[in-house]
């Protein structure tokens, strides 16, 4: 045996590397490669030419800082498991679930480790997975081939992943507690390596566990909202069957009321003062006007239902209006107000006469009803785009687009601009003292609508609180081959 020599090797940091020291050893020289491996603390760099024994000697001398690094992670790993245990609602499968080798480590990083320690050690080493599959052989016979070997289990957290072979190997050349010794350090190195996929993989399992339990509740909740929509939809019907029963019979008797007041006004029963003749004519127009509501909550109804049907015709948009605004004046007369009309003769929609007739006259009682004495409401009609953004960026429109405008605007309170886009709603009411002041249901503006887009128009309002509102209706003008249109419609299913 050769005296014992030392080399002085740099370090990679410009050192003096302490293990690279030659020394004296009952074993057989094994060559090997000095490697820059060094995973955990404690490793060293070895010498080109060691012995096994040497680098056993060497892993037991760095077996104090591997315990204080396995220490660490075993305290940090209680911390995890404490975290993951409080009382929440989670997943068991998805946390408790048994996991693999090939789970937690991705095969590259298994070849690195035992392709470290065959540099490291010039022996041979396997990595089975607990079902037996080889998941990384390293050396250049394997781990599989005959001769001595040695293996050692790898368990982690009670848990069996697989084992670790080293071999075959020549007993001649390297003792078995060499081998061993290479075996407990692979084991020992994976076992750090499984440790913190484990804890990567706790992390995914939890938040798996926690978006499975998200997508449960979001799934019970979306069940709870069907149910309660369902029951909403059905509390809805009811409503609409009670309003539409109620409604057929408030009208019975109330077309038994306006009958026989207009008889005692015409004096088919006598003649009557005039103190009685008032009071007959009051009662009349408060019936006329509740004939109105029931009949605008019978079409809301029916709106609701679906069941709103138009019959299709020609309508002379000038003769409407002078109709509805004659009807107005009076009115008007009374309490100061001015109506002016614009119209252009021999322009008509294509709709229904009474439904046109309604949506002219909602709009109109509310212009003359939110203006004060002194103010002016003015109706007039043209022909213009259908759609409110119709219009091109030159003025022009599309011909299939163009329709007639109708124009209802007053010099009244005005709508607040917040209130703007609820005023179509049923039973909406833009101010509660305004309400008291001027009376009304909250139903013309949303009859309106229902009407106009039945008709397959737009409605919509420019309103300034204090200066005034400006309620404009589109509806489709007479196609201009009426019959052609009419066959086709016929035909429609």
């Amino acid at each position: 045996m050769r005296s014992p020599t030392t080399r002085s090797t740099a370090s990679p940091r410009g050192g003096r590397c302490r293990s690279c020291a030659r020394r004296p050893c009952a074993a057989r020289v094994w060559s090997t490669r000095c490697s820059r491996w060094s995973a955990a603390p404690g490793m060293r760099w070895m010498p080109r030419r060691t012995s096994v024994a040497d680098s056993a000697c060497r892993l037991a001398i760095s077996w104090p800082s591997w315990a204080r690094m396995c220490s660490g992670y075993a305290r940090a790993r209680r911390r995890r498991v404490r975290w993951y245990n409080r009382p929440v609602r989670r997943s068991p499968s998805a946390l408790d679930a048994p996991v693999s080798l090939s789970d937690l480590l991705e095969p590259a990083d298994l070849e690195e480790v035992a392709r470290c320690f065959v540099e490291l050690h010039g022996v041979p080493i396997a990595i089975r997975s607990d079902d037996g599959a080889v998941e990384v052989a390293a050396g250049d016979r394997g781990a599989l081939g005959t001769g001595a070997h040695h293996s050692r289990p790898l368990v982690y957290d009670g848990r069996d992943l697989g084992e670790v072979i080293v071999g075959p190997y020549d007993p001649s050349r390297i003792g078995d507690d060499a081998v061993a010794a290479v075996a407990r350090a692979v084991t020992r190195m994976l076992g750090v390596l499984v440790h913190a996929a484990y804890a990567r993989h706790l992390t995914a399992a939890a938040h798996v566990a926690a978006m499975d339990d998200a997508y449960r509740e979001l799934a019970v909740n979306n069940e709870r909202l069907a149910e309660a929509v369902a029951r909403l939809q059905e509390v809805d019907r009811l409503k609409s069957n009670f309003l539409a029963t109620v409604s057929h019979e408030l009208r019975t008797p109330l077309t038994s009321v306006i009958g026989y007041s207009e008889m005692l006004v015409e004096g088919l029963a006598g003649e009557l003062n005039d103190e009685q003749q008032d009071y007959v004519r009051t009662i009349l127009a408060k019936a006329d006007q509740l004939l109105q509501l029931i009949t605008g909550i019978l079409d809301l109804t029916a709106m609701e239902a679906g069941a709103l049907r138009i019959a299709r015709a020609p309508v002379a948009v000038d003769e409407l209006i002078d109709r509805v605004v004659a009807t107005f004046e009076p009115h008007a007369r009374t309490k100061g107000i001015a109506i002016g009309r614009s119209r252009p003769v021999g322009v008509r929609v294509f709709g229904d006469e009474r439904k046109v007739h309604q949506i002219l006259t909602h709009l109109v009682t509310n212009a003359v009803k939110f203006t004060r004495s002194g103010g002016r409401v003015d109706v007039s009609a043209e022909v213009g785009p259908l759609e409110r953004d119709a219009v091109r960026a030159d003025g022009s429109a599309d011909r299939d687009a163009l329709g007639v405008r109708i124009t209802v605007s007053d010099s009244g309170i005005g709508i607040p601009p917040e209130k703007q886009a609820h005023i179509f709603e049923p039973f909406f009411q833009v101010d509660s003292s305004s309400t008291r002041e001027y009376g009304g249901t909250g139903l013309g503006l949303t009859l309106v609508k229902s009407y106009v887009e039945v008709h397959g128009g737009a409605v919509w309002v420019d309103s300034e609180p204090g200066r005034g509102s400006r309620f404009v209706v589109t509806l489709p003008a007479v196609p201009d081959d009426l019959d052609s249109y009419l066959a086709t419609a016929a035909h429609a299913p």
